[in-house]
């Protein structure tokens, strides 16, 4: 199971959005949302609506300002930020630059 940050941070990236009144939460498109993840938005209900309720904290891409993935990816550049700079690494894959100066494989 997703945590609630992971979890809206996929919502995001795949361009569903989810707003709050600080008790209640909706989202849209609705047809976007399968049993699944209404049932994973149900059992993080409260979770949800104070990240919501509370400053835009998620990560977005530097390059788009597009929300990123739960792993850090940018759906709209199919990119990845490095884990140690947060620098884009040029690949949806990759999880550390050369720029950087950290190896490629993950230790």
């Amino acid at each position: 199971m997703k945590t609630p940050e992971g979890l809206l941070a996929d919502l995001r990236s795949r361009g569903i959005e989810l707003a709050t009144d600080g008790t209640r939460l909706r989202w849209r498109p609705a047809f976007m949302i399968s049993e699944a993840v209404l049932q994973q938005i149900l059992s993080h209900k409260d979770e949800l609506v104070a990240l919501l309720a509370g400053p835009d904290s998620l990560p977005q891409c530097p390059a788009c300002r597009w929300p990123l993935d739960s792993a850090r990816h940018c759906p709209k550049c199919f990119d990845r930020l490095c884990v140690d700079c947060g620098k884009p690494t040029g690949s949806y894959f990759v999880l550390r630059c050369v720029a950087c100066g950290h190896a490629l494989d993950d230790d």
